[in-house]
């Protein structure tokens, strides 16, 4: 019964942001803020605490409140993921042509400032902040790069400033290069920041001799007699 409740409201409030001129993602956005998830299980844990009947309390409590609502919202949210989140990039594929883009100059300059812009911005701005808040440089620098992919998130806002005559199509194949490049360089460029580590912990272990194979014996070890070398 909460699944189809769930179902009716973010079709309802999709259909009325759209009809307000705003993006029907919007409503489902705003649906999934109001429902209720882990409301009970957080009053169930305050009842438990209360030592009347322990943690069979906070059981009963989340199967008859929020329980259910979060299992309604996990079984929807799964459906969606697995079923029509693939549409949604199957439709933003048909709406995005690459090979239409005409590779002038105008055209790399302007992918190339955007790349450039947006990579500097979101690494080089984050990883400063981090560093003003007394983080090393390496892992304010892995927080700018986290930062830095864009992935779903830059899709979805690409797609509705194409929806809305913001953007035109030349501009949105470029941007949905930027990210997509910004996305493929998040690995890298962690492997990157991660490999000084890597190595120091790796000739740390080569100048150790390496831990200890399992079974294996120190030189000397105790025994009835004292201690014996070899």
């Amino acid at each position: 019964m909460l699944t189809v409740l769930l179902v009716v409201a973010v079709t309802a409030a999709a259909a009325t942001t759209a009809a307000l001129g705003v993006h029907q993602l919007i409503g489902a956005l705003l649906v999934g803020l109001a429902w209720p998830v882990g409301a009970a299980a957080a009053d169930g844990g305050g009842t438990s605490g209360g030592g009347t009947s322990g943690g069979g309390t906070s059981g009963r409590t989340d199967d008859t409140g929020g329980g259910h609502a979060d299992r309604a919202a996990e079984r929807l949210a799964s459906t969606a993921r697995s079923v029509l989140l693939p549409f949604f990039f199957f439709g933003f594929g048909l709406s995005t042509d690459l090979t239409g883009l005409r590779w002038d100059a105008r055209t790399a300059s302007v992918l190339a400032v955007l790349l450039a812009l947006a990579v500097l911005a979101k690494i080089a701005g984050p990883a400063l902040c981090a560093r003003l808040t007394g983080m090393a440089w390496r892992p304010a620098l892995t927080v700018g790069v986290l930062l830095n992919a864009r992935g779903l998130t830059e899709l979805v806002v690409i797609q509705i400033g194409y929806q809305a005559g913001v953007i035109d199509r030349r501009l949105l194949g470029i941007l949905t290069l930027v990210a997509l490049a910004t996305t493929a360089m998040t690995s890298p460029l962690l492997r990157l920041l991660d490999r000084p580590r890597l190595t120091k912990r790796a000739r740390s272990g080569a100048r150790s001799g390496g831990p200890p194979s399992p079974g294996s014996h120190s030189p000397c070890s105790n025994t009835s007699g004292g201690c014996r070398c070899g």
